[in-house]
């Protein structure tokens, strides 16, 4: 198994489609693409990514040596094992938060592509988005 089939294991594991990872990571998705079939090899900030972000093992990213993930809990202060223990003990604060988060990166990358689109600063956009909610909120409502 290569390099780039061990990085389709860690997105599949995410269930991401190869935009939504190669977003993730920084990279193109024909990039990704290639490097999953084999025609790239990753570079070296890629795989630091792919450690940082995703927990895997460089070796077993590399090599195929040792477990696939590392122990991310030893990386963690004690505020972030507090969340982290709060948040496996309470499901449904488990799902706001990951819906939160998921809303958040879509209204951050909807911010900038209008602010670009429209040639408006991040400011601007973001009035601009937040008074279009407040129309959408009070149209449900009716």
């Amino acid at each position: 198994m290569h390099t780039g089939q061990r990085i389709k294991i860690i997105r599949s594991k995410h269930s991401l489609t190869q935009h939504e990872f190669s977003n993730r990571i920084g990279i193109s998705p024909n990039y990704l693409s290639e490097l999953e079939t084999g025609k790239a090899k990753p570079s070296k900030p890629v795989l630091l990514a792919l450690e940082h972000k995703y927990g895997v093992n460089y070796d077993w990213l590399v090599k195929g040596k040792g477990p696939e993930s590392v122990e991310l809990e030893n990386k963690l202060n004690n505020e972030e094992r507090e969340i982290l223990s709060i948040l496996r003990n309470n499901r449904e604060l488990y799902q706001t938060v990951k819906n939160l988060s998921k809303k958040y990166i879509k209204n951050k990358r909807t911010l900038s592509n209008l602010s670009d689109k429209i040639n408006i600063s991040k400011e601007q956009a973001l009035l601009l988005l937040t008074t279009v909610d407040k129309i959408k909120s009070r149209s449900k409502a009716f």
